[in-house]
């Protein structure tokens, strides 16, 4: 027959028993939510070098372009002196026909 001792041990392993399970099951939920959180950063670090590469990409465009653009900005600030310069002469050029005219009228 069960003593009362027996009763107690049953109690105390049957106790137990659903401690180590609790236990267990919480580390299991601990280590799914880390791995979890492992993935999440692994993903956000091959987003970031995603990002690295594709500014890296302008980056070297935009030196690249830079290098045409002074190229570019040195030949349209000659094209302006060249239309600055023909003006000039232009401007001088009927300055002294009206000189010349004026002049030959007064005579």
């Amino acid at each position: 027959m069960l003593e009362s001792k027996d009763i107690l041990n049953y109690t105390i392993a049957f106790v137990v028993l659903w401690i180590g399970l609790f236990i267990g099951w919480s580390f299991y939920y601990i280590t799914m939510m880390l791995r979890q959180a492992s993935l999440t950063i692994k993903e956000m670090r091959e987003k970031l070098k995603m990002i690295d590469v594709i500014l890296k990409a302008i980056k070297d465009k935009l030196e690249s372009s830079s290098s045409h653009l002074a190229l570019l900005v040195e030949g349209v600030r000659e094209i302006l002196k060249f239309v600055d310069t023909t003006k000039t002469k232009r401007a001088t050029k009927k300055a002294r026909k009206s000189t010349t005219k004026k002049q030959v009228e007064v005579m």
